[in-house]
């Protein structure tokens, strides 16, 4: 039974793809060329997105599936919501269709969709299909929406720049105003000074005046 396909409302976060290969050396490395090719026509074919660095293989694969490297961090990387849907080979995975049906439910509980490309399924055909738009510029409202905002916060960031110089301002007058308060308390201290009782005496030689 295929896994539940992703609920409409949640977006499209891209496909992994998911290779591998019980074969070795330069035939292995071809099997897998051969499998990435593939999958990237179903992907045009289906109208889907390919997941940047989404990309998992084995090769030289053999055992359980589920404990191979591959597999292994794809459920990793699923569980952390990195894609919506895996795209891999019937094969692939294993030839085993029970097993595959259980890394499909594994896939599932993380919200994630696993596409098998079926064995009937020819790269010509993605010949025919005309390449994926780019996304259709934002609406201008939507474009607007944002002017507006990057505005308003230009403005409150000019009102905050406002405050801080008026209270700088602030600060500075009560300065100077502190500073004229000592000026003149040390000024008028300095000119009421009270004089000595006895003047310092005349050192040197006096001049003696005879009457």
């Amino acid at each position: 039974m295929a896994p539940p396909p992703i609920p409409s409302g949640r977006p499209d976060r891209g496909s992994a793809l998911y290779v591998s290969t019980p074969l070795s050396g330069q035939a292995g490395r071809d099997a897998l060329a051969r499998q990435r090719r593939r999958l990237r026509a179903y992907l045009r074919v289906r109208g889907w997105r390919a997941r940047h660095h989404a990309f998992f293989q084995d090769a030289a694969s053999a055992g359980a599936p589920r404990w191979r490297p591959g597999v292994q961090a794809l459920l990793a990387a699923a569980a952390r919501g990195g894609f919506s849907r895996v795209t891999a080979e019937a094969g692939a995975l294993s030839g085993d269709p029970l097993l595959c049906a259980s890394i499909g439910k594994e896939l599932a509980t993380c919200g994630v969709e696993l596409s098998l490309v079926p064995d009937t399924f020819e790269e010509a055909a993605a010949a025919a299909v005309p390449p994926l738009r780019s996304p259709r510029p934002r609406p201008l409202l939507v474009r607007f929406r944002g002017l507006v905002g990057r505005v308003e916060a230009a403005v409150a960031e000019n009102h905050r720049l406002r405050r801080e110089q008026a209270e700088l301002h602030a600060q500075l007058a009560e300065i100077r105003s502190r500073a004229g308060q000592v000026a003149e308390l040390v000024g008028g201290r300095a000119g009421g000074r009270p004089l000595a009782a006895h003047p310092a005496p005349i050192r040197g030689r006096r001049r003696v005046t005879r009457p």
